[in-house]
């Protein structure tokens, strides 16, 4: 984002207060948590039921097998 504005490259984002830098870490930020929300659901395929060709016996955190 920085270089497509003209800016040098940063190393640390926590220490930064450049006014150009501020905005682009927030405009990440705005972005990065409206993308997520939009629910994306990939490798879905309705109505087919999965067999594992393999099973594996483990306990949880219960003891449950």
């Amino acid at each position: 984002m920085l270089r497509a504005i003209g800016e040098q490259p940063i190393t640390d984002l926590a220490a930064s207060t450049q006014a150009d830098v501020v905005m682009a870490i927030a405009e990440l930020r705005d972005t990065t948590r409206e993308v997520q929300a939009a629910g994306w659901r990939f490798n879905i395929e309705e109505g087919v039921m999965v067999t594992p060709a393999t099973t594996y016996a483990w306990i949880d955190a219960f003891g449950v097998t």
